[in-house]
């Protein structure tokens, strides 16, 4: 027990540290990751898609370069390459959990039938109140939303690399996914997901 205490100690340091001290490249990040996954393995039974995801986004997140100083030399050269190649890999595995999570709600008889977003919040573990947001009068609602989570997912690995579909995909996914954090429960992964739209958001470039 006091183990763990202080490995969550070591992490609010480190992130502090992170925050206020200038960055050191890879390792502060590194330690951060190795923290995470220790607590993780101490409570493994209880971890959710979401606290998976975020190790996978504090490994990516320990070659992403903050910024580049000094002379051009190869060492620059392959902290940009990594950065931009971490970049694209973090995109391409948002997009992939949108699809392959459509492809298992495919496959799902309740999710063909519309009633799975009804169904689901019937089941207490995925709610915070005792009661349905969606009981008879409102399952036309659940219903519309089943079908438009469906095609949400199947669509946004392609649209998202559209320009003037980025905001509005981006806008729609914070919604479901404030829902699925506050509403359903599952705050790690509903967070962590809105946390990733950062690199898909459309900022505009600085002219040179």
């Amino acid at each position: 027990g006091h183990l763990a205490y202080l490995f969550i100690l070591t992490l609010i340091a480190l992130c502090v540290f992170s925050l206020l001290a200038p960055r050191i490249y890879f390792l502060i990040d590194l330690l951060i990751l190795l923290a995470v996954i220790n607590l993780h393995n101490r409570i493994y039974s209880t971890l959710t898609g979401g606290d998976y995801l975020l190790n996978q986004f504090l490994w990516f997140n320990c070659f992403v370069a903050l910024r580049y100083v000094g002379q051009p030399s190869a060492w620059q050269t392959l902290k940009i390459g990594l950065h931009n190649l971490t970049t694209l890999a973090l995109i391409v595995q948002v997009c992939l959990v949108y699809f392959l999570s459509a492809l298992a709600k495919w496959v799902d008889p309740m999710w063909l039938s519309g009633t799975a977003v009804a169904s689901i919040s019937r089941i207490h573990h995925y709610s915070i109140s005792n009661t349905s947001p969606f009981d008879h009068s409102f399952f036309p609602l659940a219903r519309l939303l089943n079908y438009a989570v469906l095609a949400y997912q199947f669509f946004f690995p392609v649209f998202i690399w559209f320009t003037w579909a980025k905001k509005p995909l981006i806008s729609v996914g914070i919604l479901m996914h404030l829902y699925i954090a506050f509403i359903m429960g599952l705050p790690w992964f509903g967070l962590t997901m809105i946390l990733s739209y950062i690199y898909f958001w459309p900022f505009k470039r600085a002219v040179q």
